[in-house]
């Protein structure tokens, strides 16, 4: 039987928690938004059932043996597959998994079409916007341009900017101190035909800084403006434009590849994106204008609250629902 705790309130639990930073943005904060409306749970790994109404598990695939397990008990599974899918065949191998959920979430809209024939119920969730700037930056006549991602996306940014000039310094801001993460940016260099030189502080003649929270609002305070590149494979094509919103969201001009799927969401959201290859609109003070202009509304749209309160109402739906019969 579903889980109704002793408060009345329905349970929801969270999990499996890892180290993973989308844990603590996806999962913990998520948590916490909702305590107010149903009893909240975090769970550790995929061991036991946890008692709750619904089971949300963030990332991580669970073992079908735990799926067949929760649906006997009549719980409604949610899914957030967060950077899960490198390629359309991943998506048809996790068919059994997203057939069972009630509901499948993304942070991208791209990956909404992809899901679709193997979900029951697919729903586009936005990113909370936790390192937007307060208060909103200024605005610079001179100033390097900032890049703010994984090390193993490195290769996409470094190619483009080996091949285009961007008009100003760029700094890129990374975890290049993870092995793990600078062998699979070696890796991705490799296939795209480029060879990536770490120097001290630098990767192919650029700046590069490592990453930390403290870093990430020191940068973005001082940039001139923000770039992120796309490149053209299922993942990259996929991501969720997390990157973008926290730059335009603080009011820095920002601009990105016009085929990416960072656009295509902006251009969704009412904004008219600067392409990459325009630099010149990227730094101009109209642009800068219009970012700040832009900028409350997307701050509201990826809040806490905003975010929570879509969280809410999937939640509230799917417990309106009857159970799926056992996968």
């Amino acid at each position: 039987m579903a889980d109704t705790s002793m408060s009345g309130r329905p349970t929801i639990a969270f999990g499996p928690s890892s180290d993973a930073p989308s844990w603590d943005w996806v999962g913990v904060r998520t948590a916490r938004a909702l305590e107010g409306t149903f009893n909240v749970t975090l769970f550790d790994d995929f061991a036991s059932i946890p008692d709750a109404s619904i089971i949300v598990m963030v990332k991580t695939q669970p073992p079908r043996a735990f799926v067949e397990a929760a649906l006997a008990r009549g719980i409604k599974l949610v899914y957030l597959p967060i950077d899960r899918y490198h390629g359309a065949e991943d998506i048809a191998a996790d068919a059994w998994l997203l057939g069972a959920c009630s509901l499948v979430l993304s942070h991208s809209r791209a990956l909404l079409p992809w899901l679709e024939p193997h979900a029951r119920h697919v729903g586009f969730i936005e990113h909370e916007a936790i390192h937007a700037l307060e208060p909103l930056a200024d605005y610079r006549l001179e100033g390097f341009v900032l890049w703010v991602g994984g090390c193993e996306h490195l290769p996409h940014v470094v190619a483009w900017l080996q091949a285009n000039d961007i008009g100003a310094e760029v700094t890129l801001l990374t975890n290049d101190r993870s092995k793990t993460a600078r062998v699979q940016a070696h890796l991705r260099a490799h296939a795209l035909g480029l060879r990536l030189e770490f120097g001290d502080g630098t990767v192919n003649g650029h700046r590069l800084a490592t990453w930390s929270e403290e870093a990430q609002e020191r940068l973005m305070r001082s940039c001139r403006a923000a770039i992120d590149i796309k490149g053209t494979d299922f993942n990259q094509a996929t991501k969720p434009p997390t990157k973008a919103q926290q730059f335009i969201a603080s009011g820095i001009p920002f601009a990105c590849n016009a085929d990416s799927s960072i656009a295509d969401y902006l251009t969704w959201r009412g904004f008219d994106v600067a392409d990459v290859q325009d630099p010149d609109r990227l730094f101009s003070r109209d642009y800068f204008d219009e970012t700040r202009t832009f900028a409350p509304k997307l701050r509201r749209w990826t809040s806490a609250n905003a975010v929570g309160e879509t969280y809410r109402d999937a939640f509230e739906s799917l417990l309106a629902m009857p159970a799926h019969p056992e996968a």
